[in-house]
């Protein structure tokens, strides 16, 4: 498998984003995937996002 020497004008702002924001994994999936992979792995990173506040808001009687 081999990624091409694609430039900015082949890209989705979505795509740039998930590369900015996800740096490493958002460049592999943005190459492999293309806009669907980026789709689904900002849907993962929002996911854990939330997943990881709802279990400190759950673990905030906890530590009181």
């Amino acid at each position: 498998m081999k990624a091409s020497n694609g430039n900015s004008g082949e890209h989705t702002t979505l795509e740039i984003w998930i590369v900015i924001l996800l740096e490493i994994f958002g460049i592999s999936v943005v190459e492999l995937g293309g806009r669907r992979g980026a789709k689904i792995l900002w849907g993962l990173a929002l996911g854990a996002v939330v997943i990881v506040v709802v279990l400190g808001v759950l673990a905030m009687p906890l530590a009181l």
